[in-house]
């Protein structure tokens, strides 16, 4: 990993630690699961290392810091929501009081890791410099809970974009680091949206499979879908849609202006242009709700020939996997650190 070695921190150490975070992320989860975590810290590498920007000018601890949130941002995630587990009233909810409940949870068991024999990378550092790390990589993952997301971009827009008060590069104070490095996690959290589209549309896809077998579940137990996890009623390209205007266009706007340089045009900005614009010339029939990752290949295929107003649906596939012994949460709260992953097969009481 990059800027590790400019802080002390060994490759053979970093090796185990990658390895163990990554065995603690789910497999079976169709989105949150180490692939995606892989891939937030390759968009975030590409923020750090954008030569003559703030991100390039932050220090190596400060990199190193986003690098190792970007790796464990999501881990332990179960494929639920944190609606999910204030509705159900599970034990992690219970245990944060209701306040982001997945983002508390990952920021424990990457610190819990980090006090292990054998991944406690921070063991030799300064209690000043730990506790400036841990402060850093918790902001940056409890601010992924997109519940923030509105008053985030508010705040970034006043304190970075702001004509009347210019932000300085030449005197960053350190609320301004961690300012940085959570609007590089946001950014990187939702990188699937700025990617090639065959990149993208995979990553779109699997988030709402996950959505839909968070919606099975609740339907099989007698709650109400959550919105966006119904599959019988929902329309993945609306869901785009709304994503891309209410959630993506604002944040990479705040990007683009931010950062004033044509390599964000050419690697950022001009693929998410063109995965919003297929999504607003796509009615959604084609996708199958049933089975949304088996309709990659042919929007991939849409894409290319330049996107649709509408298709006719494919025949059902079959369904290839079921709700059963899906993600329950353990009763046993010490087991949501185990290394497996372990979960109860009933629903919590």
């Amino acid at each position: 990993m990059p800027f590790a070695s400019k802080i002390q921190v060994s490759e053979a150490q970093l090796r185990t630690l990658m390895v163990d975070i990554e065995m603690r992320y789910q497999s079976d989860s169709p989105y949150h699961n180490a692939t995606h975590a892989a891939d937030v810290m390759n968009s975030m590498l590409y923020l750090l290392q954008l030569p003559q920007t703030p991100f390039f000018n932050l220090s190596p601890a400060d990199k190193f810091a986003g690098l190792v949130a970007a790796t464990a941002h999501d881990v332990g995630h179960d494929g639920n929501s944190n609606r999910y587990h204030v509705v159900v009233e599970t034990p992690l909810a219970l245990l944060y009081n209701d306040q982001s409940v997945l983002e508390n949870m990952h920021c424990a068991i990457l610190f819990t890791v980090l006090r292990s024999k054998g991944t406690n990378i921070l063991e030799d550092w300064e209690p000043a410099d730990r506790a400036n790390f841990r402060s850093s990589v918790t902001r940056m993952i409890l601010d992924t809970d997109l519940g923030k997301h509105i008053p985030q971009i508010q705040k970034f827009r006043a304190d970075f974009l702001n004509e009347d008060n210019p932000f300085n590069e030449d005197n960053v104070t350190l609320a301004q680091r961690r300012d940085l490095l959570s609007f590089a996690m946001k950014i990187c959290d939702v990188g699937g949206s700025s990617k090639p589209f065959a990149i993208h549309v995979a990553w779109a896809l699997r988030v709402n499979a996950e959505f839909f077998l968070q919606g099975d579940l609740e339907r099989e137990v007698g709650l109400p879908c959550s919105p966006f996890c119904d599959r019988r009623t929902s329309n993945i390209a609306d869901s785009q849609r709304g994503f891309y205007d209410f959630i993506v266009c604002p944040l990479y706007l705040c990007l683009e202006q931010f950062i004033k340089d044509p390599r964000i045009n050419i690697d950022v900005m001009n693929p998410l242009q063109a995965n919003k614009k297929f999504w607003k010339s796509c009615d959604g029939s084609m996708i199958r709700n049933d089975n949304p990752l088996s309709s990659i290949p042919r929007l991939v295929q849409l894409f290319r020939a330049g996107g649709t107003s509408h298709t006719q649906p494919l025949s059902p596939p079959p369904r290839v996997r079921s709700v059963a012994g899906r993600g329950f949460l353990s009763q046993q709260l010490p087991a949501i650190f185990a290394k497996d992953g372990s979960k109860s097969e009933g629903f919590p009481a």
